[in-house]
């Protein structure tokens, strides 16, 4: 049976005695902690997204991570936020140059 599973226990003193053997463990001075942030992050060997095999980059880094719709343009993670979209020739204006007739559309004149 599990310590959980007693009926003996109640919840009070299995918390007491989860905490009693937390403070038993040994502490982690600033040096050692420093040692675990400095650890190389994994990488996937087959990236998910683009599918380049090596274990080149994470998900994040990926460039096909983020997609700009307007452009097209792909990057890694905040591409979308960073990047300015470059000028296209066939760009689409609605000003006096549209030679549509608004008359066809189903709600025209009713306003």
């Amino acid at each position: 049976m599990g310590k959980g599973e007693d009926d003996d226990i109640t919840p009070e003193e299995d918390v007491a005695s989860l905490i009693k053997s937390a403070r038993a463990l040994p502490r982690m001075d600033l040096a050692e902690r420093m040692a675990l942030m400095l650890k190389e992050e994994w990488r996937p060997e087959v990236c998910r997204i683009c599918g380049r095999q090596g274990g080149q980059h994470t998900e994040l880094e990926c460039p096909l991570y983020e997609k700009c719709y307007t452009c097209g343009g792909t990057g890694s993670f905040g591409y979308v936020n960073r990047h300015y979209c470059k000028p296209d020739d066939q760009v689409v204006s609605l000003d006096g140059d549209n030679d549509a007739d608004f008359d066809l559309y189903w709600d025209a004149g009713r306003a």
